[in-house]
């Protein structure tokens, strides 16, 4: 079977995966069916490779053209009778979407477009013939909380903020629920407490990028997995994000957006992210990548969209103007360290 070059690329060289810990991925000789899905899983940009062998099912998954690859192995579901069964097309709200679920047991689901459903019917069908050889690893065991450290007692508000916001900014990938919950819990508490009575806004916009990182880092997985206390404690959360972007300057807060407002940003991302494979429609790319930020202006996916095109049309102006305006608004993580590496042949 002939695989597109950017498959091949990706499994030759794991160091730029990344990948569960104790892994491998699959060989390139050993696939017998693969398919391109233009959306993220995690997200409703980017690109999806999924891939078969005799033996394992596994996506390679990334929020824009420009981030790394994650690695997912994946499970085919049971249904209720408990014989297994592929992942399956199913028709919601007039979206055709993919159910998929990973090796730890959390659930994905994919918009399907009409000219992805023949291609991806015959991966299933594929996938449908070799169930019986799919071998899942097993989840990560979950680490223990490390010990508390010692640490100078503060003697302000100001210090306290500092101290909590600290501790949340360290939380491991993978942690202890009852870790999680004593550290958020403390957080509510502290930054409630600053809102009233701190004078300062430095400490409000940190919050609200850590915030913003915790959910994206973690959050929607660990509260998708919770129970009705888990999802209390992300409705008040949430509910502190829109305070601090209240309080903080509007250079900082991220805009409230409605539903069709941020299916039209991530339309123009989708778009954006297709354009810009081509050098011959990097204008075009550019083009939708601003559309999305005329809705959006401090979106990560669309300034990292906008500041690659710019670098691909030999623009260091514009460029820098993106990338400085990235800066201000992308939390430390993976998209940042993207964020970083495109930055490094501006200066």
């Amino acid at each position: 079977m002939e695989l597109p070059r950017l498959l091949t690329e990706a499994l030759h060289d794991p160091s730029a995966l990344r990948m569960p810990p104790g892994l491998h991925p699959v060989a390139p000789h050993e696939i017998l069916a693969y398919r391109e899905l233009h959306s993220g899983l995690r997200q409703a940009w980017g690109q999806t490779l999924l891939v078969h062998t005799a033996t394992a099912f596994v996506a390679l998954t990334r929020a824009s053209y420009s981030s790394p690859w994650e690695y997912l192995p994946l499970r085919p579901l049971v249904d209720t009778s408990g014989s297994p069964q592929e992942a399956r097309l199913r028709l919601h709200k007039f979206e055709l979407l993919l159910t998929l679920e990973d090796y730890t047991g959390y659930r994905y689901q994919v918009q399907i477009y009409d000219l992805e459903r023949r291609g991806v019917e015959a991966f299933l069908r594929s996938l449908q013939e070799h169930l019986e050889g799919i071998l899942v690893p097993p989840p990560p065991e979950e680490p223990p909380a490390p010990p508390p450290a010692a640490l100078p007692r503060p003697t302000t508000l100001r210090q306290e903020m500092d101290l909590t916001l600290g501790q949340i900014e360290e939380l491991p990938e993978d942690p202890t629920t009852l870790y999680v919950m004593e550290h958020l819990e403390r957080l509510l508490f502290k930054a409630n407490e600053y809102l009233q009575f701190g004078t300062e806004n430095d400490p409000l916009e940190r919050l609200g990028r850590t915030l913003e990182s915790f959910f994206v880092r973690q959050g929607e997985r660990f509260f998708s997995q919770g129970s009705g206390e888990r999802r209390a404690l992300k409705t008040r959360l949430e509910a502190l994000k829109e305070a601090v972007a209240r309080r903080t300057t509007p250079k900082r807060a991220s805009p409230l957006l409605s539903s069709s407002q941020k299916h039209d940003r991530d339309t123009h991302i989708r778009t954006g992210d297709l354009l810009a494979q081509r050098p011959a429609t990097q204008e075009e790319a550019l083009l939708s990548y601003k559309k999305a930020l005329e809705i959006d202006p401090t979106c990560p996916p669309a300034l990292l969209g906008a500041l690659g095109s710019c670098i691909a049309l030999k623009d260091p102006k514009a460029a820098r103007h993106y990338y400085e305006i990235a800066l201000q608004h992308i939390p430390k993580g993976p998209q940042y360290d993207t964020l970083l590496s495109l930055g490094a042949g501006l200066h």
